[in-house]
């Protein structure tokens, strides 16, 4: 039997990979609330200029209802400063390519999105394949998980979205393309873990502003889901879920406080291996 390819994954860009300054930085530019905003703002020309129906000159024209202009020079700025990282997703992205992932973005956004290139150089990890100021298709049209699946030479159920909007995921999986919702870098990390698409490893390095103290990757990503442990006094360490008991533990290198358990012969047993257990997790669920 072939083994199975990995998927294409595509990547959402604001509010997956990049902070999107629409919800702070660009009300507080005008004085406004994101409500007031809301209500002030042109109702269709974002997206048209989304799709690239329209230039930035005609957006701003267009940016208010009643017309209103602004300082079109300091608005660019305060955009441009606000773009930033989310918390560990650079790292994660890196890790995902650096796993042999084929890694693209399907993005809604406007030309804008050269601006966030300049800054943050996201083609290191990803190619900028589809945004929606170059293609004319916004998620979530199903055209936009179709397209893009096609032009790679791909199926929608061999490719794989990660974005931040539940009606975007919703709409690819309705298209045939499996897709996760994203919350935060940990999350997503445990959610790539599960499909095998990164390695495993456990690191008490933090990586992203959650209160998880941990995170683990599995041996076997058709096993069970496993929920991120709670454990302590270790640097690095596999994971292995015990065949016998479905408990997880924790097989350390580097720290041997911990007595070995002979009662578990099938497990690796050498000098420097140490059994944490992993208080209140359980491979199954």
């Amino acid at each position: 039997m072939q083994p199975q390819a990995r998927p294409l994954i595509f990547f959402d860009v604001l509010g997956t990979l990049v902070y999107n300054p629409f919800f702070r930085e660009i009300p507080a530019f005008f004085g406004l609330t994101h409500a007031e905003l809301l209500r002030r703002k042109h109702p269709t020309s974002w997206i048209d200029f989304e799709m690239g129906r329209m230039s930035e000159t005609e957006y701003f024209a267009r940016f208010f209802s009643d017309g209103s202009r602004f300082d079109e020079d300091a608005f660019r700025t305060c955009v441009a400063d606000a773009y930033r990282w989310i918390d560990g997703m650079e790292s994660c992205l890196a890790e995902v390519q650096g796993a042999g992932n084929e890694v693209h973005t399907l993005s809604n956004y406007p030309v804008w999105y050269q601006t966030i290139e300049e800054r943050l150089r996201l083609s290191r990890y990803l190619r900028w394949t589809f945004v929606s100021c170059e293609t004319g298709v916004r998620k979530p049209a199903r055209n936009a998980f179709l397209l893009a699946a096609r032009q790679l030479g791909r199926l929608p159920a061999q490719c794989l979205l990660i974005d931040d909007c539940m009606q975007n995921c919703f709409a690819a999986e309705e298209a045939g393309m499996p897709a996760i919702q994203f919350f935060d870098a940990c999350q997503l990390r445990h959610e790539l873990v599960c499909r095998g698409l990164i390695p495993f490893l456990i690191s008490t390095r933090p990586h992203c502003g959650s209160d998880h103290k941990f995170e683990y990757r599995r041996r076997d990503p058709q096993g069970p889901r496993l929920p991120l442990p709670q454990v302590e006094r270790f640097d690095v360490a596999e994971v292995c879920i015990d065949r016998y008991r479905g408990e997880l533990f924790f097989f350390s290198a580097r720290r041997f406080e911990s007595s070995r358990n002979r009662e578990y012969p099938s497990l690796p047993q050498t000098p420097e291996t140490s059994i944490y257990r992993c208080r209140g997790s359980s491979g199954r669920r």
